[in-house]
């Protein structure tokens, strides 16, 4: 098998994947790599997934003394890098010590445990914000306690976040200062049952953020959790996530539980993109990762649901896919709750994933969305809607 299977918007283009091979590789590959992204590339025109990796890509040219007239600028990017992430950190930490105050202990997940865990180093992995977990009973109680120091819901400073807690999976906060973080309730968006984060939070290991002590996924989980946001097929995140898990499973100190890593995927019914993640590293990349484990992710039972999901995520933004996207998400997350509950829950998530006020709301945000972009690819639902 070959990396050709692995096409479209789920995964880095031509480009992407040579600038990502020259920040990862080592040796003469890397730096292979990066004269061939040079030939054609231009780091002042790079897009937001590649620039996202230019801080790895100036310590890994460094580490192998590369020669080269952008090292500069490379290096001012890293150096940016580093101070917007001091000023996260700084800021996530008071809102963690505010929920330990208020008795609720704090995860930190993704970038942030990716960055103090593997990278060791503050200017290599860019955040937008920190992902912060809270077990899910005490939610609303989290809420109220940062809201308290000061954070406000973002986008939509006025809007409840506790009304979203039975039909999504976090919110966004912000303090005005600089700070950002996204408060989870559940790890993740595929899984938002009660009980869905109890493995992560028994298997969990100390961390601290800015001397501030909280708890971060095990290695082998954080390394699933990475997997799946990053096959989401979001651009945003098309590059990044190559980066971190490959970290990840290259760090010694803190090996991959293989056992471990397939059954979570197969309880949480995320085998189908931890597989294909995975299988991309190890292909792309020669990531170490056991053939007995993907052939056993493949081999995983996997529902219609689950397909449609994951379809509609990598495939090509129609409207066809728009609403399979959220209608598939939506009854997958919550496939432990009864048919009745579920479908009268359909309209309270649509309201949060839209940013609305009440229920009612929805059929003529619906109407108007869809109508929207029928309008846009002039009737021909299957074309792709522009960005």
């Amino acid at each position: 098998m070959t990396t050709q299977r692995f096409g479209g918007l789920r995964w880095p283009n031509r480009q992407e994947l040579v600038l990502l091979k020259a920040a990862v590789l080592d040796g003469q590959a890397a730096l292979d790599a990066w004269h061939e992204w040079r030939r054609t590339g231009d780091i002042d025109a790079v897009d937001r997934p590649s620039y996202e990796v230019l801080p790895v890509l100036y310590r890994n040219i460094e580490r192998l003394g590369g020669d080269d007239p952008d090292l500069g600028r490379l290096k001012g990017i890293y150096r940016r890098t580093w101070y917007h992430n001091q000023v996260l950190i700084r800021h996530a930490a008071t809102a963690i010590s505010e929920l330990s105050s208020a008795g609720i202990e704090a995860m930190v997940l993704k970038g942030a445990a990716v960055m103090e865990l593997h990278y060791h180093d503050h200017g290599i992995r860019p955040m937008h914000d920190v992902d912060i977990l809270v077990p899910t009973p005490l939610a609303r109680q989290a809420i109220r306690a940062i809201q308290e120091a000061g954070w406000m819901p973002y986008p939509d400073p006025s809007r409840p976040v506790e009304r979203d807690i039975s039909v999504l999976h976090g919110a966004g906060f912000v303090n005005g200062q600089g700070g950002g973080v996204d408060l989870h309730w559940h790890a993740l968006e595929e899984c938002c049952q009660d009980n869905a984060d109890d493995d992560f939070w028994a298997a969990s290991r100390p961390i601290a953020l800015n001397g501030v002590p909280a708890r971060a996924q095990s290695a082998t989980d954080l390394l699933l959790h990475l997997c799946v946001h990053g096959s989401r097929g979001q651009p945003d995140h098309v590059i990044r996530w190559v980066a971190d898990a490959l970290t990840v499973l290259r760090d010694g100190a803190s090996p991959i539980d293989w056992d471990r890593l397939v059954s979570q995927a197969s309880t949480r019914r995320l085998s189908l993109p931890v597989g294909e993640s995975l299988r991309y590293v190890a292909e792309t990349f020669g990531a170490p990762v056991p053939a007995d484990a993907l052939v056993r992710l493949e081999r995983a039972p996997v529902s219609w649901l689950e397909r449609v999901d994951y379809r509609a995520q990598g495939a090509r933004p129609t409207v066809y896919w728009a609403v399979a996207h959220d209608t598939a998400r939506y009854f997958r997350m919550t496939r432990e709750r009864p048919l009745a509950r579920r479908a009268t829950g359909f309209p309270r998530y649509l309201a949060g994933l839209w940013q609305l006020e009440h229920t009612w709301q929805v059929p003529v945000e619906a109407l108007r969305r869809v109508g929207r972009r029928l309008w846009e690819t002039r009737f021909r639902p299957w074309r792709p809607i522009a960005p």
